[in-house]
């Protein structure tokens, strides 16, 4: 698993310096503007931008093949993209908390981090398997969609408890979002093993 996840971390290294400029300008931005989602919602992105560079690299260099044939299990190689996908966004989780903490309370600035790094988690297990199946450029016709997916789910999951003539409290909301997450989730994983061992390579 290791070997994987430093392949990956050399695969996509060269993009760091592009990313973090960027960061730094939007940085700027939201904290002139008081706008703390509009640096949050491209720290969603990065991490897949990643996943999707060092999943493509592997199909151009057949890297999966190698692995495979070096003695690494096709569960491993299956899981390493989510490791990698998940180190990420505890990376941006915690840039976010300190930019995002410089222009509202640290409590909001920690609560607001912890949801979008879970929603671009989300995002990130929506969109691995259906790679994992038709490969990065194809996957990308999805990825838009899959873009819409967490969102609509949560305006949609608003506007049900909004109805409900039961009133929820954001805490109950917001435990509801984080279970639906996990579960999708956990059902990517499995989903993605079960691709991976039938995917000749």
């Amino acid at each position: 698993m290791n070997a994987l996840l430093v392949k990956d971390w050399m695969t996509s290294k060269g993009l760091i310096k592009n990313y973090l400029l960027i960061l730094v300008i939007y940085a700027v931005i939201a904290y002139v503007n008081d706008n703390v989602y509009l640096f949050s919602g491209l720290l969603i992105m990065i991490p897949l931008l990643m996943v999707i560079n060092s999943m493509a690299y592997d199909e151009r260099a057949n890297t999966n093949k190698l692995m495979l044939a070096s003695g690494i299990s096709r569960k491993q190689l299956a899981l390493s993209k989510y490791v990698f996908a998940l180190i990420l966004i505890i990376v941006m989780t915690v840039v976010n908390t300190l930019v995002v903490g410089m222009i509202v309370d640290l409590s909001e600035a920690v609560l607001t981090s912890l949801f979008m790094g879970l929603i671009g988690m989300t995002y990130v297990s929506l969109l691995l398997p259906v790679i994992y199946k038709f490969g990065t450029e194809k996957a990308r016709i999805y990825m838009m969609i899959g873009f819409l997916i967490p969102f609509a789910g949560v305006i949609a999951l608003s506007s049900l408890m909004t109805l409900s003539t039961v009133e929820l409290n954001e805490m109950v909301m917001m435990t509801i979002i984080v279970l639906v997450c996990l579960i999708l989730i956990g059902a990517s994983i499995l989903l993605s093993y079960h691709i991976v061992e039938r995917k000749d390579y």
